[in-house]
């Protein structure tokens, strides 16, 4: 279900059409939508297995996608081998123990200046989550385009221009961020709000 507020998205950086995605016989990305317009930051939500690292692998090329058609720039990247992909600036930033350890927040996450951010909250301290997104934020204001995949909806949706919520290999909700926030079942089931009588 797609929420609209009616505000126009400006032309995708990159962009997933009917893509699926499988391991062998398991259908894991199930005809995906999304696209990340320049310039903004695009949040991708879901629990565990609800195919984010996936969606991740084959914007790489490290897993192909099986139906479908991922364009970056314009052009059509299916067929293109993960260098390739990563030569022309995508890229994961990687999330918790991935990290290089003897850079800094700041450095790790410049890092990925030129790609696509990957959970970037895993396994931080609430204040150092809090620096990590205004340093996504800064980088962001600075010209980058941002598809963060990330757990922590509350904070994803407070910087995000648009955002994709997946469940079990399909996106189930997308629209503005602002949408997103306000509406019943994230607020229940991402922000851990209660529905009061």
């Amino acid at each position: 279900m797609r929420i609209s507020d009616g505000q126009q998205q400006p032309p995708p950086l990159l962009e997933f059409k009917d893509v699926d995605t499988y391991y062998g016989e398991l259908h894991v990305l199930k005809s995906v939508n999304c696209r990340v317009g320049e310039g903004e930051i695009v949040c991708l939500l879901g629990g565990n297995a609800s195919g984010k690292s996936t969606t991740m692998k084959t914007i790489l090329g490290i897993v192909a996608a099986q139906r479908g058609t991922i364009t970056y720039g314009g052009e059509v990247i299916n067929n293109l081998p993960t260098a390739e992909r990563v030569r022309r600036g995508i890229a994961p930033v990687p999330e918790a123990r991935r990290l290089f350890p003897r850079m800094t927040v700041l450095e790790n996450l410049e890092m990925g200046a030129f790609t696509r951010v990957d959970e970037p909250s895993m396994g931080l301290s609430p204040l150092y989550v809090e620096q990590v997104f205004e340093i996504v934020q800064t980088i962001n204001r600075q010209g980058t385009t941002i598809f963060m995949v990330e757990q922590n909806a509350n904070m994803a949706l407070s910087i995000a221009t648009y955002g994709y919520v997946l469940q079990t290999g399909e996106v189930v909700l997308s629209g503005t961020a602002k949408s997103l926030r306000d509406n019943e079942m994230i607020r229940q089931a991402y922000l851990g709000e209660m529905k009061t009588r």
